[in-house]
């Protein structure tokens, strides 16, 4: 098996888009995991809205210029953008 010599980078810069992700005032999700492997960013996991999704992608992307960011987070509850609020119930 061949080592990357990277890895250890990779991980490192991972772990920086998780903390930014959890710490910007436009996602603060601490359920986003990611992965960065051959100069791409992965993103998983569920935020609430698609906006969400975005943002979360976009403080990706401003936090590692260089590499491409793969979406693949799902949205728990994709319809609640296209809602008006009147038609939210209280209960």
């Amino acid at each position: 098996m061949t080592e990357n010599p990277n890895a250890g980078g990779e991980v490192y810069l991972a772990k920086s888009i998780e903390e930014a992700i959890g710490g910007d005032d436009r996602t603060v999700e601490l359920g986003v995991q990611v992965e960065v492997r051959a100069g791409r960013v992965f993103l998983r996991g569920t935020v609430a809205t698609p906006q969400r999704k975005e943002a979360v992608a976009a403080v990706a992307a401003d936090h590692a210029p260089r590499y491409e960011v793969v979406n693949n987070i799902t949205v728990s509850d994709p319809g609640v953008a296209d809602r008006a609020p009147e038609e939210e119930t209280l209960r």
